[in-house]
This record gives structure tokens, C-alpha cells and sequence, in this order.
């Protein structure tokens, strides 16, 4: 393959618009020689920066690649042969991309599709339908954007910032995919949370089906999830697997606790998350202490009396802690 190519490939990359396929061979080709890695973080800086020009702003792609040929051909023809350094290279790479997204602004300007986007506000949840029938329950303060040519996309695409619930239709003709942060989320029909942090990892949780977690930049690191299964990408890229542990972390949606045999300690901290507050049990062999319940949609206050009438305690509230304590 060409360079050209490879350069199209790039400026496609640092605009969202590659396949899978297509981004592990651009990374191939970027592992071969280690200045093609800082040529795209040189790339990245150009493509933010000419993300505001004017949308009626126009470029001449041929006759940009044109000086650009000409120029190479006058290397080539010179008496005197010379190598190309890295720098030298790098700045012709460059003044090559700038070429491409120019075009593409252009191209974006009078073919885009309008950005359609929800949000949900603090202490809101919000569920909305996609328009191919998929559901999507946004956490507080999360919000979703999609094209508005959605049902027409070769791809089904969903922009995310927050947490959120997804509930896919199965269409195997057309995948769905969620980005959020610097990570990509792949099904055909599923159900699955997705929850980005204030530092920028991403956590998703399978429910059903089979979901394909990445970060963008390095597909390799692609992780396969199942219904059970928890996959991490950190903000620096690092991908891990895991079994979920914690029944009840769809708890921001439902509103329902549940616990089985589960150790009073457990109990406590998922209240302790769940309704913010401060619990402190002093006591260890309280803690050992298991409890099988399940609270739907009920207040602190009522939880806590259900654990004291079951397990003969007494909670009170000091200043700002609960203190719990075997009743006596």
C-alpha cells in the first residue's frame, strides 16, 4: 500500500471514520517505524485546530497534491541526492494531511447530517428510543448524541459522555457502536451499561448478548465480554477483564437493591453509595453478619429499619455518621 493511502487512512482515523479492519492495519504501519507515532500526534494538533474553520471555507485537494508531487519530483531530479530526515519527512507528511482535512472540512460542510443530542440533568434519568427501536437510559448528568441519518448509516453510532444503559435492537446487517472517552463499544443486539468517570476510564457491564470492548487507539487490546462480564479501559488506554461483583450496579436505573447471603459489611457499603451517607459499625463480628432482602424504591430511613428488625440492630445517627450497634 501506498503512503498516500496511509495518509488518507490517518486523517480518516483522527475524524472517527475507520473500520476496525482499518485501524489495526494504520497501527500496523505505525509500529514499523516509531516516527510515524509522533507524526499522528503532530496530525491530531492540526485536525483540532481546524475543526472551527468556516463552514463555507474551500480547498483544491488536486492541486494541493499536486505541489506536493512536484515538489517530491524535484527531489527526485535534483543533481545532488539527498536523504529525507524524520523532520523533513514529517513536515511534508504533514503539509500532505492538512491537504486531506481541508478536504474533508469541505466535504463535511455540505454533506453533514446534523448531530441529533439528549441529556439527562442532575438528579434526572432520561430514556430515550433510538430510531431504530433501541432503548437508552441516560444517567444523571450523561448525555447521548446520534446522527440524524441513524437508520440510514452503514453503521448504527452513538456518541456517549456519562453513564447509560443500552438495550440494542439485533440488526446483523448493521453493527451498533458506542465511543465514549478514547474507547469504542461494538454489538449486534444486546444489553449492556456503560459508565465513563470523572478521570476518563470506562467501565462496561454485560447483562445479555456479547459486546466488544476497545480503546480506539490500540484494538488489540480488544476485550470480549459476556453476560456476567465487566471490562475496564483506564485513561491511559489499559484494558482489563473481570467478573462483576456487584449485583446492584444497574441500582441508578431500577432503583432496586438486591442481596443474598450477602455479608452485612457488603450490605452497608452499598447503602453507604447508594443513599450517600456515612455508616460506621464498630463491631466486627457484626459485619460477618449475612442477610438475604431486597429494597425497591425505598428511603434510607425504611432500609435501615428492615436491617434492624432482621438482624436485631439499632441504628442511630450521630452528627452526621449512622452508627450501628447490636440492640441491646
Amino acid at each position: 500500500m501506498s503512503d498516500e493511502k496511509y495518509w488518507n487512512l490517518m486523517s480518516r482515523y483522527l475524524s472517527n471514520d475507520l473500520t476496525l479492519e482499518e485501524t489495526e492495519e494504520l497501527l500496523e504501519w505505525m509500529n514499523d517505524d516509531p516516527s510515524r507515532a509522533d507524526l499522528l500526534k503532530e496530525l491530531q494538533d492540526t485536525w483540532d485546530k481546524t475543526r472551527n474553520y468556516p463552514e463555507n471555507f474551500k480547498v483544491d485537494t488536486r492541486a494541493g497534491w499536486q505541489k506536493v508531487r512536484t515538489a517530491i519530483e524535484v527531489q527526485k531530479r535534483g543533481p545532488k541526492v539527498r536523504k529525507f530526515s524524520t523532520i523533513h519527512w514529517l513536515g511534508l507528511a504533514a503539509s500532505v494531511i492538512v491537504v486531506f482535512f481541508l478536504g474533508i472540512i469541505t466535504y463535511r460542510s455540505l454533506f453533514k447530517s446534523e448531530l441529533l443530542e439528549v441529556e439527562a440533568f442532575a438528579g434526572q434519568q432520561k430514556e430515550v428510543v433510538l430510531p431504530d427501536g433501541s432503548k437508552v437510559w441516560l444517567n444523571e448528568m450523561s448525555s447521548i448524541s446520534y446522527s440524524e441519518s441513524f437508520n440510514n448509516d452503514d453503521t448504527r453510532e452513538v456518541q456517549l459522555e456519562g453513564e447509560a444503559f443500552f438495550e440494542v435492537v439485533k440488526d446483523s446487517e448493521r453493527k451498533f457502536v458506542v465511543r465514549t472517552g478514547k474507547t469504542r463499544t461494538q454489538v449486534l443486539g444486546t444489553s449492556f451499561n456503560v459508565k465513563q468517570d470523572k478521570e476518563g476510564s470506562v467501565q462496561v457491564s454485560v447483562v445479555t448478548g456479547k459486546v466488544a470492548f476497545s480503546p480506539i487507539a490500540n484494538t488489540k487490546q480488544e476485550l470480549l465480554l459476556l453476560p456476567g462480564d465487566a471490562g475496564l479501559i483506564s485513561k491511559e488506554g489499559y484494558a482489563s477483564k473481570f467478573k462483576l461483583g456487584d449485583e446492584n450496579f444497574l441500582y441508578w436505573k431500577n432503583r432496586e437493591l438486591k442481596f443474598n447471603n450477602a455479608l452485612l459489611s457488603y450490605v452497608v457499603k452499598s447503602l453507604e453509595e447508594v443513599y450517600e451517607v456515612k455508616i460506621e459499625i464498630n463491631d466486627p463480628d457484626l459485619l460477618k453478619q449475612r442477610i438475604t432482602t431486597s429494597f425497591n424504591q425505598v428511603s434510607f430511613h425504611q432500609a435501615s429499619e428492615v436491617l434492624e428488625a432482621m438482624l436485631g440492630l439499632e441504628i442511630t445517627k450521630s452528627d452526621s455518621v449512622y452508627v450501628v450497634k447490636k440492640k441491646q
